[in-house]
């Protein structure tokens, strides 16, 4: 990344406005698939101890409940490291980042829209083709 190259910056700044807005709505989305995992886990635990299995749907029971135990493992990983950047995320939501943020992608927009516009009013020399049209009055 280019730090004088205005896309990129506007990318990341648009990037770090997805992180301070949506990390909530992310944590909860996670934990309800969370509850959902563990509902599972406990439907497949209750099926080896309730239902009478034979040797082979006792292992298919049993691979379910392990491949359930690995997605749940997964959406826990991923939850810690929301709750780590949730602490960041936090501190800076009070200090006021997600409304300068997007204030610093406005002002990268008018940039842009400024330096792509770019007039010239000549001092000296008449007759530039660079030159600023005046109003006739």
């Amino acid at each position: 990344m280019q730090i004088d190259n205005i896309e990129e910056m506007k990318i990341l700044l648009i990037e770090i406005e997805e992180v301070f807005t949506n990390l909530d709505d992310v944590k909860k989305d996670i934990e309800n698939k969370i509850c959902i995992k563990e509902a599972e886990q406990e439907d497949y635990l209750h099926e080896l101890e309730l239902a009478k299995l034979n040797g082979i749907e006792i292992m298919k029971v049993s691979n379910a409940l392990i491949k359930t135990r690995k997605e749940r493992r997964i959406l826990k990983n991923k939850l810690e490291l929301i709750n780590t950047l949730k602490g960041y995320t936090d501190k800076y939501i009070t200090k006021g980042i997600i409304a300068d943020t997007k204030q610093a992608i406005q002002n990268i927009n008018t940039l842009k829209s400024n330096q792509e516009a770019k007039e010239y009013t000549p001092r000296v020399v008449k007759g530039l083709k660079c030159a600023k049209k005046k109003k006739e009055e």
